[in-house]
């Protein structure tokens, strides 16, 4: 279900510098090459605020720490906006490299 992935990755993490949704996919998606679903996400995320290891903010930003237990099931359509999100920024990133590097 990823829940270590996401508490590791957001350790040292503040309000000041939360993550997104779509930088939680990226790391699920770069530690086990694999993209989470809806249902995973959710259910991670769900089990890591309500056991006081994580926060979330408005806007679905998350840092590491204790605070309110209160989590809102992720809706499909938040997943989706998120996933383009991570795929926008990935294809970004893969252009940037093969241009640095002469590749087509």
């Amino acid at each position: 279900m990823f829940v270590e992935i996401i508490k590791l990755y957001l350790r040292g993490t503040t309000s000041a510098s939360p993550k997104t949704l779509s930088d939680l996919i990226g790391m699920i998606d770069f530690r086990e090459r694999m993209i989470p679903t809806q249902e995973e996400l959710s259910s991670g995320l769900r089990l890591l605020i309500k056991g006081g290891k994580i926060i979330e903010m408005p806007g679905r930003l998350y840092y590491a720490g204790t605070g309110s237990t209160e989590f809102e099931h992720l809706t499909q359509e938040e997943f989706d906006v998120a996933l383009d999100q991570y795929y926008n920024k990935f294809n970004q990133a893969l252009a940037k490299l093969k241009s640095d590097h002469g590749m087509r």
